[in-house]
């Protein structure tokens, strides 16, 4: 069950998500983080369950190196071949 408002902790065993964090209305909004059921991560801002903002993705495949990366209004601030070049230029 998703928390309404306030810090809270959502899982889905089906999506293979976990989001800890802030919720308001129902949905993730503020600071939080989004754990993939491998272990990757994202922290950052949400706002209405969207990524807004400069946000940490930490990789496990790549022995948790981390970069920054910018989302606005939910979608990535670059393609997704900009984003492993960053990646590996990063590490």
């Amino acid at each position: 069950m998703v928390p309404s408002h306030g810090h809270g902790m959502f899982s889905s065993k089906e999506l293979g998500i976990m989001y800890e964090g802030e919720f308001l209305e129902n949905k993730y909004h503020g600071k939080g983080t989004y754990t993939y059921e491998n272990g990757a991560k994202f922290t950052g801002n949400f706002i209405a369950n969207q990524p807004n903002g400069i946000r940490t993705y930490v990789s496990v495949s790549l022995e948790g190196d981390s970069i920054q990366i910018k989302f606005e209004n939910g979608k990535l601030d670059m393609n997704k071949e900009e984003f492993f070049k960053k990646f590996k230029k990063e590490i």
